[in-house]
């Protein structure tokens, strides 16, 4: 849906149709838990496998995400109970304490790092446990009702001209 909208929207004598076995959004597309997250921190692991280029550049992408999903839903006011309240990473044993500093570093040397350490007291009122040993939060996450989203998408598509067959 979002490549056939994005497509559609670039060119709109396009014919495009999608076509489903089930309902769009059926299985894994629309129940993936509903994560807004992004790879940043995923940098160090992604740098080894793509490239540090190609690694930022998917790091960038995928924050900007977060925010064109938002104004998505705005624009053509889907309902997806969108919430963009942010990400919380946090050591639950002693043996993840240090773990967030190599992404954070990596992602700080390139000026991309959105994430702060959270005072500890502060970190385990926030995540609601005592059973932290150390917390990062970063602003740009959040979560959306992934069958929702499908369905207004599937409302936009077939409203700019995009046929969709199910089942």
């Amino acid at each position: 849906l979002w490549t056939a909208i994005e497509l559609k929207q670039r060119n709109p004598e396009l014919q495009i149709v999608l076509i489903d076995k089930e309902l769009c959004g059926y299985g894994a597309s629309g129940s993936n838990g509903g994560c807004l997250l992004t790879l940043s921190t995923k940098l160090p692991t992604m740098c080894r496998f793509f490239g540090e280029s190609e690694a930022l550049r998917l790091v960038k992408a995928s924050e900007q995400a977060v925010t064109d999903i938002q104004a998505f839903c705005q624009a053509h006011q889907i309902d997806a109970d969108l919430r963009l309240d942010g990400a919380l990473y946090m050591a639950s044993n002693r043996s993840q304490v240090g773990t967030m500093n190599p992404v954070i570093g990596a992602l700080q040397k390139h000026g991309i790092n959105s994430w702060s350490r959270l005072d500890l007291d502060h970190a385990r009122r926030f995540g609601g446990t005592q059973e932290m040993h150390e917390g990062f939060f970063s602003p740009v996450a959040g979560s959306v009702q992934p069958g929702l989203l499908v369905r207004g998408m599937a409302r936009v598509a077939r409203k700019l001209g995009i046929r969709i067959y199910e089942q």
